[in-house]
């Protein structure tokens, strides 16, 4: 399959810039940031954090994404439960914001950490796609600042802006 690169580009320069300038601005306000991805937005997640790391040395950055994270807490806490629990062990102080990505908004894991995040009034940015499913981008709560719907239902462009739109961001 090949990706609709004129849907790509269209839908670059419609999230950059509408979101690039708000997204930064709360990544300046907080000193945590806890980037938590689902599915294959996990990995976009981890390297986002690396180039954050570099970008933003005063700020603590958290991407527990790795295999070891995930499978522990499946184990303990249940499978749907795996996102919330990443949330819950990493937003320990009270400026920290909370950055979730998935390709779409209708995965149960996804779901129970944003309500998680709006329970416990956490800043919270959501980074999804896939319009004609998503549940999460109609959720509204207090702390959530931002709410990115990417609007195409092929994930690999949803991927693709997820990760421009991260990069954006960089200094």
């Amino acid at each position: 399959m090949t990706i609709n690169r004129e849907e790509l580009s269209t839908e670059i320069d419609r999230v950059l810039e509408n979101n690039t300038r708000f997204l930064k601005s709360f990544i300046d306000k907080h000193l945590r940031i806890v980037l938590i991805g689902y599915g294959a937005s996990s990995t976009i997640a981890s390297h986002a954090g690396q180039d954050f790391e570099e970008a933003f040395p005063g700020k603590r950055i958290a991407v527990p994404s790795d295999g070891i994270h995930l499978l522990r807490s499946a184990s303990k806490h249940g499978l749907n439960n795996v996102l919330q629990e990443l949330v819950k062990k990493h937003v320990s102080e009270k400026d920290t914001l909370v950055i979730l990505l998935a390709p779409g908004g209708d995965a149960e894991m996804l779901s129970r950490a944003a309500y998680y995040c709006a329970e416990n009034f956490i800043p919270t940015v959501l980074i999804t796609g896939c319009p004609s499913t998503n549940k999460l981008d109609s959720f509204d709560f207090p702390s959530k600042l931002l709410s990115v719907l990417i609007q195409s239902e092929d994930t690999k462009i949803v991927e693709c802006v997820q990760m421009c739109l991260l990069h954006s961001v960089l200094d």
